[in-house]
This record gives C-alpha cells, structure tokens and sequence, in this order.
C-alpha cells in the first residue's frame, strides 16, 4: 500500500476511519462516494489473504461504467491483471476484485466475501442483500458499505434509520450532501438549483430523507387510489342509483338504512377515505331526505 497515494476528502476520510463493519451512507450527486467506495475496495483488496472482494450494482453494464476505470486509475501500482469481459481485477497479493450487477444475483452465489460495496443499494431488491450477499459475508466476518441517493422510504431508507439510531452496534448511518464536496464549486450547485424543482434538487443533491419519505407517501396514496378508482365508481353510481329509487318512493326507509351501511362497509373494505368521505356524504343526503318525508307524511296524517 506503500506505492498508493491516497487521497481522501474530510467526509470520506471520516467514513473510512470508523471501524464500524457496516457502512450506510445517504449522499447528494457528485459527492465523491464513487471515489470513496473504489479506496476502501482496493484496500480491502491488498489486506485480505483470502475470500473476494464485491462491488455491487444495480446493473453490470452500470458497475462497469461507474467503477472499472476509476479502480484502473487508482489502483493502477498494486494491479497484476485486469480481465473486462468477466470485470474482474487481480492485485499484487492475489486477491480480486469483482465488478457485479445486482440484476444477476445468480453470479454472485457460493463466494466468501471479505469486503462488499452496494452502490445505489435503493434500486436493487433488498433480496440480494439479505439472501445472497449478507451469508456469504458470514465466514470471514467481512464488512459491507451500502452507498447511494435516497429514492423515497424504501429498503435503502429503512436500512439508513436503522444505522443512525445505534441500536445496532455494527451499523453506522452518515448524510452528506453535494455542498460536503470541497472540490465541487458551490455555485454551481445554487445554480443547478434555479433550474430544478423543489423535489429534484433535494433528492439529487441535499440526498434528502424527509422529503423523499413525503414524496413516497403521495405516491402510495396515488396508487391506493388508482387500485380503489373502481370501487368508487361503483359505489357512487350504486348510492345514485338508491337515491333515485328513493325519490321514485320504490325503497323504505328501512331498506334505505341497510343499503346505507351496506355502502358504508364496501367503503370501507376499500381502504380509502375520500371514499367513505364520499359514501358518508351520499348517505346523509339520503337520510336528510329520508326524515323531510316523515315529516310530510306525518303532517299530512
């Protein structure tokens, strides 16, 4: 290692200093997480004696693009032999570095890992983590380092609170945003911002996790209404229908009140509350109408 010259940002260095076994950093475009993620690979590299080394993508054409030429650049006084058709690297001491996509999990069965990199872990199946890459992790008691931008309250979110609350000792969260980067002019991140949305540039370069987790909630409220769009057509036209019925005198008050509750519960089994909002609301129309011709016929009688 004496022939590498490492250089490492502040923020990287204090990631690669803690000697906590599993890493999850949340951080903004153009961080330098890339950067960091090819060191701590090439290091890990040269101090292991046996096992492998991963570096995980979404996709092999993404790892391939993102990682390989920084690695060669890098690494380049350490490395014995570089293969990019499989992408894999051999160093010095014999140990390799792999180049995988998480798209291909069947590739990465049957290994022992000493060291694993999981890069934009947010668009991967969390399936890979905990079926494939955490047992082969096992053996060796080797370490992991989950990078990436959050996308939203999923299994990479999930995973970085449970990093920063500390409840579990080998877990360790940090947030960086694109301003941490010393090298990027912070200009020109205020004026990437003028061109952006809200939500864009807080996602891609303040590495959000509130407002993601916002974001994610609409959008499960657009899909639950989207899934739930028919029963409330039906129930709409279905109350109509009663209303209708009612006004033409071919329902009693009695049978008004079943198909009300009737309504109401299929509402309900729908999961949404602008449905039952809308069910409650037709029913009281029918109701109101329900107690103004009692009251006729009672003054009538």
């Amino acid at each position: 290692m004496t022939d590498l010259n490492v250089q490492l940002l502040p923020w990287q260095q204090e990631v690669y200093s803690d000697p906590t076994r599993f890493k999850v950093v949340a951080a903004g475009r153009r961080t330098g997480k890339s950067r960091l993620a090819a060191w701590m690979l090439i290091i890990n590299a040269l101090q292991t004696d046996k096992g492998q080394v991963f570096y995980v993508a979404p996709t092999q054409g993404q790892a391939r693009d993102i990682m390989w030429q920084t690695l060669l650049e890098l690494g380049n006084p350490v490395i014995s032999g570089a293969h990019i058709n499989n992408l894999q690297i051999k160093l010095v001491n014999g140990a390799m570095i792999s180049l995988k996509g998480a798209d291909r999990p069947e590739t990465m069965r049957g290994v022992s890992l000493k060291f694993l990199v999981m890069d934009e872990y947010a668009d991967m199946k969390p399936d890979v983590w905990e079926q494939i890459l955490r047992p082969a992790l096992a053996d060796q008691k080797g370490s992991a380092m989950f990078i990436g931008t959050p996308m939203g309250r999923n299994h990479f979110y999930e995973l970085y609170k449970m990093a920063e609350l500390g409840d579990d000792e080998t877990y360790k969260g940090w947030h960086f945003t694109s301003y941490d980067n010393p090298i990027l002019d912070p200009d020109e991140i205020d004026t990437a911002k003028k061109s952006m949305s809200s939500y864009a540039f807080r996602q891609e370069f303040m590495a959000s996790l509130r407002h993601t987790a916002v974001s994610c909630l609409k959008k499960k409220m657009l899909d639950l209404a989207r899934k739930n769009l028919l029963m409330v057509i039906i129930t709409l036209l279905s109350i109509w229908q009663d209303l209708q019925m009612y006004r033409k005198s071919r329902l009693k008050p009695n049978d008004l009140t079943r198909r009300q509750l009737l309504w109401l519960k299929r509402a309900s089994k729908a999961g949404g509350l602008l449905i039952s909002y809308m069910a409650v609301g037709a029913s009281k129309r029918l109701h109101d109408e329900s107690l103004k011709q009692s009251e006729t016929t009672n003054q009538s009688q």
